[in-house]
């Protein structure tokens, strides 16, 4: 029926209960923290139940410290989960155990210690929904880009997804861009809120956002985006997503720039070997570690107040750092700027050019840099380990020099991979070339002087160098 599973509460609940506590679910699995798991129940209109089937899965598994945990949390004595084990011997001791415990401290910036901080403080952030001076936000957020000269803007956003096969209509509840001396945090989930008015708030904002998605001026680099990513962006951006009417047309996103395999073209590789990850690519030109903590925490929660500023910094690093990490690279002469428009792309319709459906394929298994490319196993295999030990390499180097502007010392520089000196990465570049036309997805004639000019902007050392100080500063 291709319906949201969400407007069927208990077709919900029953899969949320197994993302829980089914065979792989991630109570079973142990792949999230109490506190998160907690995070993901609380809110729900079964909150309860869900805390109940939790709490019994943990008891059953003999993790009675982790079960006593999720019953000593805030609002407590008002859960029946709580009621229901009062009895429980072994529990109670437990909790007599963390009632001193106190929950972090909630800041703008990493939950761990020594990780990467963004050079901006909160109420530097620019806020949509919102006012700024006196002005709606969102008037402000177009004068800033899209009345701006060309720029290249990094982009990324939060969504929920508890089973790719059934929810496949998760979409964005969050929205962070950063461009050259500014970030923001789009709330879309605040902006559905509302509907009072006749969505007339919901639809200027997505309008706007719809705008900058496909702005031949701007260039919006992402990392490793993929049709899941990709799609609970689309939905994010359509008015009054609950109405019976379905969209007609979605947002897309052009031109785009993956910074994944701009590095597998630097590096020679193929764009899914670990060393284009992001936590390795921060951590490499960087030098500082990304914090993960709040990775898999719930950004849907109600009300939206309740957002952690730890999340609100997390989300608004995952655009901040690929971006940053680009326009080093090619403010200091390793990437070219022909090279880096070759590589950019457009997902979805534009100017009647109609990209692949297997678009994400193209991006992430497809293209390769290195001496064979090709989907054969065996060479991606091999690719991965060579890359895997350069990453290796490179971590190592990092934390001797952990918090360090690399890009002030041109001997460390010189040791960063370039293109330059790797005849397989142009022949690369040549094949991805191709394979961008033939699947649709390479930039039309019609936006390449926009896109041109979009790229020069990541060569302005008089944008970045400022930021990449005032980033190591806070970092101290």
């Amino acid at each position: 029926l291709d319906e949201d599973i969400r407007w069927c509460s208990q077709c919900f609940y029953k899969m949320k209960k197994d993302w829980l506590v089914g065979r792989r679910g991630v109570v079973t699995m142990e792949a999230l923290s109490v506190d998160q798991i907690y995070d993901h129940c609380l809110g729900d209109e079964n909150h309860d139940e869900l805390l109940r089937v939790v709490v019994n899965k943990l008891r059953q598994s003999d993790r009675m410290l982790e079960a006593a945990r999720i019953l000593q949390r805030k609002a407590k004595e008002e859960l029946s989960v709580a009621q229901t084990h009062r009895n429980d011997k072994q529990l109670i001791y437990f909790r007599s155990l963390l009632e001193d415990d106190e929950e972090l401290a909630d800041r703008f910036g990493p939950v761990e210690e020594k990780s990467m901080v963004i050079p901006y403080k909160f109420d530097e952030v620019y806020k949509l929904p919102g006012r700024i001076g006196g002005r709606d936000a969102v008037e402000v957020l177009e004068n800033l880009v899209l009345d701006a000269k060309p720029m290249a803007m990094g982009v990324w956003w939060a969504w929920r997804c508890f089973d790719p096969t059934t929810d496949k209509h998760a979409s964005a509840a969050l929205i962070a861009l950063s461009w050259p001396g500014a970030v923001a945090l789009v709330d879309v989930m605040e902006l559905e809120k509302d509907q009072s008015d006749g969505f007339v708030m919901e639809r200027r904002h997505k309008n706007a956002l719809h705008k900058i998605m496909e702005a031949p001026h701007i260039l919006k680099v992402v990392h490793g985006m993929d049709a899941e990513a990709y799609r609970a962006l689309q939905l994010g951006l359509v008015v009054d997503p609950r109405g019976s009417e379905r969209p007609t047309s979605f947002a897309s996103v052009a031109p785009a720039l993956d910074v994944a395999v701009v590095h597998a073209f630097m590096e020679g590789s193929s764009v899914s070997s670990e060393g284009n990850h992001l936590n390795s690519m921060v951590n490499r030109y960087l030098r500082v570690e990304c914090c993960h903590f709040e990775a898999m925490s719930n950004f849907e929660k109600q009300p939206r107040s309740a957002l952690r500023l730890s999340q609100q910094h997390y989300l608004l690093s995952l655009a901040w750092a690929p971006l940053m990490i680009l326009r080093a690279c090619c403010v200091h002469g390793i990437l070219q700027q022909e090279e880096v428009l070759d590589l950019s792309f457009i997902v979805g319709v534009c100017d009647g050019q109609v990209c692949a459906g297997d678009w994400d394929q193209v991006l992430h298994e497809a293209l390769s840099f290195g001496k064979e490319a090709g989907p054969n196993l065996q060479r991606r295999q091999a690719a991965a380990e060579g890359s895997t030990a350069n990453a290796a390499g490179s971590v190592g180097a990092a934390q001797t020099n952990y918090g360090t502007n690399l890009w002030k010392d041109l001997s460390q520089v010189r040791q960063l991979p370039r293109p330059s000196s790797n005849q397989d990465s142009y022949n690369g570049l040549h094949r991805a070339k191709n394979t961008l036309t033939a699947k649709g997805m390479a930039v039309p004639e019609s936006r390449r002087h926009d896109a041109r000019c979009a790229v020069a902007s990541l060569f302005d050392p008089q944008s970045c160098t400022p930021e990449l100080e005032a980033f190591y500063n806070i970092q101290a």
